[in-house]
C-alpha cells in the first residue's frame, strides 16, 4: 500500500533479535536469576493473556465496515481493513510482537536454567574447596 518498509523491518527485527535472545540463552550465554525471570514471565504472561482476550476484537479490524454511501465513506469501509491486515498493519505488527514474546519468553527461561546450573556448580566446586562447610 504505501513505499514505506520500516515496519516490516522493525517486526522483523523484533523477531530477530527475541531468537537471538533465545539462541544466546540456550547456548549458556548469560543467566537470569529466579526472581527478575519469574517477573519477566510474569509480565510477558499477562501481556500474551490480553492479547489473546482481546483477539475477538483485534480480528474485527478485518472485517469491511458499514459507514454510509458517499464516496468517502465506499473508500473507507475498503480501506480501513486493508490497512489493518497488510504487510505495514496493526494486526500484522501484533502477530509478529506476539511471536517475538512467546520466542523471549523461552530464552528467560533457559537463562533461569543456566543460572540453576551455574548456582549449582557454583555450590558443588565450594563444597570440595571446603567439605565441611555444606549448607544442608
Amino acid at each position: 500500500m504505501y513505499d514505506d518498509i520500516h515496519d516490516v523491518d522493525q517486526a522483523r527485527s523484533l523477531l530477530a533479535n527475541a531468537t537471538k535472545l533465545t539462541q544466546l540463552a540456550a547456548s549458556g550465554e548469560f543467566t537470569v536469576n529466579p526472581e527478575g525471570g519469574s517477573s519477566l514471565i510474569d509480565a510477558l504472561d499477562e501481556f500474551l493473556h490480553w492479547l489473546s482476550d482481546n483477539s475477538d476484537k483485534i480480528l474485527f479490524l478485518q472485517q469491511r465496515r458499514k459507514l454510509g454511501g458517499s464516496n468517502g465513506a465506499v473508500v473507507l469501509a475498503g480501506l480501513l481493513p486493508e490497512v489493518a491486515q497488510d504487510s505495514h498493519g496493526f494486526i500484522t505488527q501484533l502477530t509478529a510482537l506476539r511471536a517475538s514474546l512467546e520466542i523471549t519468553k523461552e530464552g528467560i527461561q533457559a537463562a533461569m536454567g543456566n543460572y540453576r546450573r551455574t548456582e549449582e556448580e557454583t555450590s558443588t566446586g565450594l563444597t570440595k574447596i571446603n567439605p565441611g562447610s555444606s549448607s544442608e
